[in-house]
């Protein structure tokens, strides 16, 4: 029970910094059209998801594995499944945004600009949670997600802006 509180503290903080992060995002006129109270609306529900059975023991695993080896590889199984979950129930993930082909492949879909938003608070603030630089954080994992090019090309303007503001 001790890992489980303190895993919801972290959680805690680590929506804080994504609720701040879309403020402040909200401030820099971003060249993205959207419904400013919807995205409140997405900020103050963000990663609600965590809290479910169906994710909440797989990321205390994750956050607070077992010291037993066998325990910790079924702890990975179930934090393997809770974040699969995850991503799929959650728009400001990129891996919710493909088309699976029956054939096999992935085809990036477009993403609407309230969603682009909130991805981009999801990346600054947990930047700021884990005491990362955003734009060390950019260079690092950007290059390797698969985007839809429009989406790319919004996606990398905004995240100049972002660089230029200093949030």
């Amino acid at each position: 029970m001790e890992n489980k509180t303190k895993y919801l503290d972290l959680l805690e903080q680590q929506i804080q910094c994504v609720r701040e992060a879309g403020r402040k995002l909200m401030r820099l006129h971003l060249p993205l059209v959207y419904d400013s109270f919807e995205f409140g609306r997405l900020l103050d529900s963000h990663d609600r998801s965590k809290y479910t059975k169906e994710e909440l023991e797989g990321y205390v695993s994750f956050y607070f594995p077992s010291e037993n080896a066998e325990e910790r590889e079924t702890d990975f199984k179930k934090f393997v499944m809770a974040h699969h979950h995850h991503i799929h129930n959650n728009p400001h993930h990129i891996e919710y945004w493909f088309g699976v082909h029956e054939e096999g492949g992935l085809t990036p879909l477009e993403i609407p600009d309230l969603h682009i938003v909130h991805i981009l608070a999801n990346w600054v603030g947990k930047c700021n949670f884990n005491q990362d630089n955003f734009k060390d954080w950019v260079d690092k994992y950007f290059h390797k997600f698969l985007i839809e090019e429009e989406t790319k090309k919004k996606l990398l303007e905004c995240i100049k802006i972002i660089l230029d503001a200093k949030i």
